[in-house]
């Protein structure tokens, strides 16, 4: 699962994102907080963050008469280039990731969306219990 939080209109989405198979279909889940007029924001979103337009085939028939090319393509075939949300993200990750190992990198990077989108949740439930007790 892919867990993220996406900037929609001055709010943070909380977006848990995984691969149902064998249908290869992308599930999509909202986390607290969302509006359900987030779903097609979040969706473009991934589509773009994850590459998923690409022409993978059109580029391979582009390289496949390149040897060097067409040999490391064919050991990362499929394989796309991911894309962040924001230029402020991509600055984060370039400096972080040229400051440390990549290994290092990654696990401050994953550490970092584990305790965000842990405290999204806790604010989500924060919030609506304050608007329950309100309603009493």
């Amino acid at each position: 699962v892919y867990y993220r939080s996406l900037w929609n209109l001055g709010r943070v989405v909380p977006v848990a994102v995984s691969c149902l198979a064998p249908s290869q279909t992308l599930d999509i889940r909202l986390g607290p907080g969302s509006r359900t007029a987030d779903l097609g924001f979040v969706a473009n979103t991934i589509r773009r963050m994850l590459a998923l337009d690409l022409d993978l085939p059109g580029f391979y028939d582009r390289v496949k008469e390149d040897a060097e090319l067409s040999t490391a393509t064919s050991l990362l075939d499929g394989l796309r280039p991911t894309q962040t949300e924001t230029i402020f993200e991509a600055l984060v990750e370039a400096v972080i990731g040229q400051q440390i190992s990549s290994n290092v990198a990654n696990r401050i990077r994953d550490s970092l969306v584990e305790v965000l989108w842990c405290l999204q949740l806790i604010s989500a439930w924060w919030l609506l219990k304050k608007r329950l007790r309100r309603e009493d």
